[in-house]
């Protein structure tokens, strides 16, 4: 496999769709679950640990069977990390992973916030050379922590995903359905921290709550997504919003 970063993703995709592209582009294939998102262990050396339910799922007995102090390749995000890299990549925030998978594999692992060492308690050292006893993940996660700051810089895109996404105009793709989801979402996670970045950009001039809103409203509608100004500044709050509604 051929991986890019953000930026080339980006640019790849503007190439072929033939449309204005930015990272709500690639949050909408995310979403979609058209592309995957990697992290490179060969660089980040990160130890991980497989983990699953023993016993019955209700149970949520979540162990830990193996630690691979190892692995040097790429690692893919489990798409229970869609919000976090949500927030990554629209916020540019560094954010904690903890779900991956190893490419071609469907075994789950989480990344270890600690390596082994010296002082790691052998039992959980016993696990990076062979399954032994079952060891319950809380347990894992007090002794060595579990995940990852990530950053944007660090996630990687598989580029025959990119470049797979054919040549259909991605507003085209949106179904009614997907925009009302994604719509939903982008309220429930990051549309609120947008707006209160885009508040925040002269600290001596704020912004009314209305030119926000209408800021916010035509970043989203480059992805056919339509967000009334008026559902924006009712129902948002974000970091700062102006206690009064006010007009432009």
């Amino acid at each position: 496999m051929s991986y890019i970063n953000v930026k080339q993703a980006i640019n790849i995709i503007q190439k072929e769709t033939k449309q204005r592209c930015n990272e709500f582009t690639l949050l909408h294939y995310i979403a979609n679950n058209q592309i995957d998102i990697f992290i490179d262990n060969e660089i980040h050396g990160f130890h991980i640990c497989r983990v699953g339910l023993h016993g019955y799922e209700c149970d949520d007995d979540w162990v830990a069977y193996s630690i691979d102090t190892n692995y040097k390749g790429a690692l893919k995000l489990s798409t229970e990390e869609n919000e976090v890299s949500t927030r990554i990549i629209a916020l540019n925030e560094s954010m904690d992973v903890i779900e991956v998978y190893k490419v071609h594999s469907d075994l789950q692992y989480v990344l270890l916030a600690s390596k082994l060492d010296t002082n790691t308690d052998e039992a959980i050292k016993a696990l990076a050379y062979s399954s032994g006893d079952i060891i319950e993940l809380p347990y894992i996660n007090q002794k060595l922590g579990i995940g990852r700051p990530i950053s944007k810089d660090d996630l990687l895109f598989d580029v025959r995903q990119i470049e797979s996404l054919g040549l259909k105009p991605i507003i085209q793709e949106f179904s009614n359905t997907h925009k009302r989801n994604l719509a939903t979402r982008i309220n429930k996670t990051v549309g609120t921290e947008i707006c209160g970045h885009i508040h925040a950009i002269d600290i001596n001039k704020p912004l009314t709550n209305v030119r926000v809103a209408e800021i916010a409203s035509s970043i989203f509608e480059t992805l056919g997504i339509k967000i009334e100004i008026e559902t924006i500044t009712n129902r948002w709050n974000w970091k700062n919003k102006n206690a009064k509604k006010n007009k432009k």
